[in-house]
């Protein structure tokens, strides 16, 4: 399977517009050039349609995918479409990547047992408290030309994380391509991120 091939694929099994897939490929291939360390976390992966394009995009760099595959969390109304996922179907269908790693169940129990370093962080669960632990957890493992991508900003519970994060982070940026996806970008040539700075507290 070539890369194009394989983030077909992923745009075949995404809940992702074809185009937000193509903006996370072509951010990761920028991090791959600019030569920016560390993997790739995705939290709220569903069926691993934008993980697979990500890991085909950098076959070197290791993607996690980080649900509970099946099933939904905090009692999510108007989301039941995202619990038909069974993880042995998903499971099979990332086996061909050897970079992907699923890691399963609730974020707050599996985000803050991720120790590398991380170059992408793609929050697209859609609630605000994955996202602010996702954000807490991972946001001291970033480095300078790191990434943080907010997927459906306009979400309530996305939206509440965005205005929790307006503390002592870059401004926030319209990701090319794609307008329902902001970003914030470290500084390539700034320090490590350290600490979440967060008007929520923990």
């Amino acid at each position: 399977m070539t890369a194009e091939e394989a983030i077909a694929l992923g745009k075949s099994r995404s809940d992702c517009a074809p185009e937000n897939i193509d903006s996370l490929v072509a951010l990761v291939r920028g991090l791959d050039a600019d030569g920016v360390p560390g993997d790739v976390v995705e939290c709220g992966s569903y069926r691993c349609g934008a993980t697979i394009a990500m890991a085909a995009a950098s076959p070197r760099r290791r993607v996690w995918a980080c649900d509970i595959f099946g099933g939904l969390p905090y009692g999510a109304r108007g989301f039941e479409n995202f619990s038909d996922v069974r993880f042995e179907e998903v499971a099979e269908a990332v086996e061909p990547f050897c970079n992907i790693a699923l890691v399963r169940g609730l974020h707050e129990e599996t985000i803050p047992t991720l120790r590398n370093r991380v170059a992408l962080l793609f929050l697209d669960s859609d609630h605000c408290e994955s996202h602010l632990v996702c954000l807490r957890s991972l946001w001291p493992l970033l480095r300078p030309g790191s990434v943080v991508v907010f997927h459906d900003p306009g979400f309530e519970g996305v939206k509440a994380a965005i205005r929790a994060t307006e503390a002592g982070f870059e401004k926030l940026e319209e990701v090319p391509g794609s307008p329902n996806m902001r970003m914030i970008r470290l500084r390539l040539h700034a320090a490590a991120a350290g600490a979440f700075p967060t008007r929520v507290e923990a």
